[in-house]
């Protein structure tokens, strides 16, 4: 009797820990995110997390753990995880910053994994591998470019009733010089409406063409030294050039009109606030839309009719956003192969984008997406910007503010489209690391008023450009111009 009963319990004991292996087998594996959102974390962003986890646990047994962090704060929280050794298994950083991350050794190198577990964000890529190329640092890939229209330009967004109300041709504007007449219209002729609000966004900022003196501007991802002449790489100081004061002067000039809004400078509220209180006639903003769309949605998202023209030439100029997985990631794996199912699933890709089908959106007649009645893009419970910070668009469904072929529309622009010269230089910071911290002072202290148009810049730009100087701007730009440099002689 005893050697049975040993015999029973010595079986339910083994029983016990094969059910628990199984169980643990069963259990889905924890990838934890940093969540990049641009404004508030809506009402359903935590709903749609849940749904996702659903279909993710389905299809990979893995299961998000999302941090939501605006992007104000989104560098500096990831900073802090990672110095600190927490858990951290997915980012989102932007290409610009891209570079100085990985030469701090904060992101594993991606290439096994991808080969192993990342064949679907590797084929994503076919036809327009240059993107994924251009990610490379010293040969090997740290993070993966999300697939996107990746031109960008300035627009100018301006109320279609009083363009119509004063008979102005939106045709008629090439360049942001086009819109000095028709400010002035507004001006004489609206005493309640201020011609233009936020944003127009730092001309410096724009690494595509510019319509300037020269008619041609690079950027070079930070706009410390830039290309102005199309058939040269000499980089120069763009802030010390005739087409920087032109631009500051013009809006200096604008501001003492009257044409802009009196505390652009120093006003935290966006382009989308303002511009609902109805007392402004335009603002300026990037955009990858062509004029039709970008104006469709841009009435969509301010509940007014709005026309856009394109001040600047659109081109393919940036990577935009990279995925990321951190040095302190547990679960590298499980990363990648949710990663690759966000090239790759149309299911994951239209929940991370667009949230859940009845409720955040409904699919019109024609299959593309629509906001259920009474919601908007200014007043939706879902909206995190993801569509340009991970995953692939080509797999997503378009929404009716989109053009019908805009899949088609992205394919055509990254194989055929014009490319800024520059794009996929990676440039490391670190040999100027405190000469570069030191001209970002000063940028900062600077642009924001030059640019806005709040101070003149016959005063004020000798005071700028000496500064710079004397921070180390001209010991950047010659350490930017050594790798720009071998990075032409290698891809020749």
């Amino acid at each position: 009797m005893k050697k049975f009963l040993s015999l029973f319990l010595t079986l339910v004991l083994l029983c016990g820990l094969c059910g628990s292996s199984a169980l643990a087998a069963d259990k889905p594996e924890k990838v934890a995110i940093l969540w990049r959102l641009y404004g508030q974390q809506g009402a359903d962003c935590e709903l749609v997390v849940e749904e996702l986890n659903k279909v993710l646990r389905e299809k990979i047994n893995v299961e998000l753990d999302v941090t939501f962090v605006g992007s104000a704060n989104y560098e500096e929280v990831m900073n802090l995880m990672i110095s600190s050794g927490e858990k951290l298994d997915i980012v989102t950083v932007k290409d610009g910053q891209y570079p100085g991350f990985v030469n701090s050794g904060m992101f594993y190198e991606l290439d096994d994994l991808l080969a192993e577990y990342g064949q679907g964000i590797l084929g994503a890529y076919n036809g327009f591998e240059y993107l994924l190329e251009g990610a490379r640092i010293n040969g090997s890939l740290y993070g993966v470019p999300n697939i996107d229209n990746k031109t960008n330009s300035m627009l100018v967004a301006m109320r279609k009733d009083l363009l119509d109300k004063y008979s102005i041709d939106p045709d008629t504007i090439k360049t942001y010089k086009d819109l000095e007449p028709i400010y002035k219209t507004i001006y004489e002729n609206e005493p309640d409406i201020v011609p233009v609000t936020k944003d127009p966004a730092l001309f410096s900022s724009l690494p595509f063409s510019f319509t300037g003196a020269s008619g041609y501007f690079d950027g070079v991802s930070d706009a410390i030294g830039v290309l102005q002449d199309e058939e040269s790489w000499e980089l120069t100081n763009l802030f010390a050039s005739e087409d920087y004061f032109d631009f500051c002067s013009t809006l200096y000039s604008w501001y003492q009109k009257g044409y802009i809004h009196k505390d652009i400078a120093t006003t935290t509220d966006t382009a989308t606030t303002t511009f609902k209180t109805g007392r402004y006639f335009s603002f300026w903003y990037t955009n990858n839309n062509n004029e039709k769309y970008a104006s469709i949605d841009a009435t969509n998202n301010h509940g007014m009719e709005i026309v856009c023209k394109h001040l600047t030439k659109p081109v393919v100029c940036m990577l935009r956003f990279l995925a990321c997985i951190p040095v302190t990631s547990d679960a590298p794996e499980a990363a990648m192969k949710f990663l690759a199912l966000t090239y790759t699933d149309p299911e994951v890709v239209n929940l991370i984008y667009n949230g859940i089908e009845g409720r955040n959106y409904l699919v019109a007649e024609d299959g593309r997406l629509m906001y259920p009645e009474g919601i908007n893009g200014s007043n939706t419970a879902y909206s995190t910007a993801m569509n340009f910070q991970i995953g692939s668009n080509l797999v997503m469904t378009p929404w009716v503010t989109n053009s019908p072929t805009l899949k088609e529309d992205i394919v055509d622009v990254l194989k055929n489209g014009v490319r800024t010269r520059s794009l996929g230089f990676a440039f490391d910071t670190t040999p100027i690391a405190n000469e570069y911290a030191a001209v970002n002072n000063v940028l900062t202290q600077y642009r924001t008023a030059l640019e806005y148009g709040t101070i003149d810049p016959a005063e004020f730009i000798p005071e700028f450009v000496a500064k710079l100087e004397a921070a180390g701007i001209n010991e950047i730009i010659a350490e930017k111009q050594k790798q720009l440099d071998a990075w032409v002689a290698a891809n020749k």
